[in-house]
């Protein structure tokens, strides 16, 4: 069967047939523009968002979902390129006006406040950034529920930013931090080198007398965000924590030396900071494999 026709055609034949102010024209410039900026050029797909944003502000007006989209994406790859003053800027401009259009619990909405907060911290203010992401968290909390992605999402980049603003987790006293730790290991014999991964497995070891050592124990939901202090990727940023077995982050170095990865157990359902833990892992040399990590004591930034 022969695919529809319009999604195949290209930009000029939609321009030819549909012409250049169709809402699908203008949407196939918009995709163009974001494939460019995947492809590694920033500039270029900031430049050709706001092309299309001019046209979208003439055709669909100010206020039209599709005018605000595109606002947020050249804000976006705008920061990319590397103006990410001009990101936060246009981002928090951005925010007024979807407020107003959508209502402040929008997912859209939420997802603006993310961004600006993202490109706060990479504009130099990585407090103000943690302090909007615990309030994104919250929010995501509240309007979309623990699962959503979008909520897991905040959270790990919350977390990040606490990181960079020096501050530690004060965990909630719920009894977890005296009858369970946090137990790290290697998960391969392959030793550690920069861009490549290094394979970490996460457990929960609950004490002999803990409710949770039990057979039958009940454990509630954890979730473990995985944030690296040093010049390295982690992934997954967070995953969910099933007693059965090990989670597995894979750690990425993007230079040899000295790597701080920080793990926070998160009570799921509600948010609350558990558990908080650093380990540190040297890329440089021989190191043996399936070698139990010590995490570090909280002694970065405010407690």
């Amino acid at each position: 069967m022969t695919a529809p026709v319009t999604r195949t055609c290209s930009r000029p034949d939609r321009e030819r047939v549909l012409g250049s102010d169709h809402p699908e024209t203008l949407t196939t410039r918009a995709d163009l523009a974001r494939w460019r900026g995947e492809a590694g050029d920033a500039a270029g797909a900031a430049s050709a968002f706001g092309q299309v944003l001019n046209d979208l502000l003439r055709v669909l007006g100010p206020d039209h979902p599709a005018t605000l989209a595109t606002r947020h994406n050249a804000a976006w790859w705008r920061g990319q390129a590397g103006d990410v003053a001009g990101a936060a800027a246009a981002l928090a401009e951005l925010l007024s006006d979807r407020e107003r259009v959508l209502g402040s619990d929008h997912p859209e909405t939420l997802t603006t406040r993310a961004d600006l907060a993202w490109w706060r911290g990479q504009a130099g203010d990585p407090r103000g950034a943690a302090a909007a992401y615990e309030q994104v968290v919250e929010d995501r909390l509240r309007v979309l529920g623990p699962e959503h992605p979008g909520t897991l999402a905040a959270r790990a980049d919350f977390a990040y930013w606490q990181a960079m603003a020096g501050y530690t987790v004060r965990p909630a006293r719920t009894g977890i931090q005296d009858a369970c730790h946090v137990q790290l290991e290697l998960a391969d014999d392959q030793e550690p080198s920069a861009n490549a991964p290094i394979q970490i497995a996460l457990r929960l070891h609950a004490e002999p007398d803990h409710a949770w050592a039990l057979p039958d124990a009940q454990w509630p939901t954890l979730e473990v965000v995985a944030t690296p202090i040093s010049h390295a990727d982690i992934e997954p940023a967070s995953a969910l924590y099933d007693h059965t077995h090990d989670l597995e982050f894979s750690l990425i170095p993007n230079k040899p030396g000295r790597h701080v990865v920080r793990f926070t157990v998160f009570h799921h359902a509600t948010g609350t900071a558990l558990q908080q833990v650093e380990t540190e892992l040297i890329v440089a040399g021989p190191t043996p494999g399936n070698q139990v990590l010590v995490p570090l004591p909280e002694h970065r930034g405010r407690r």
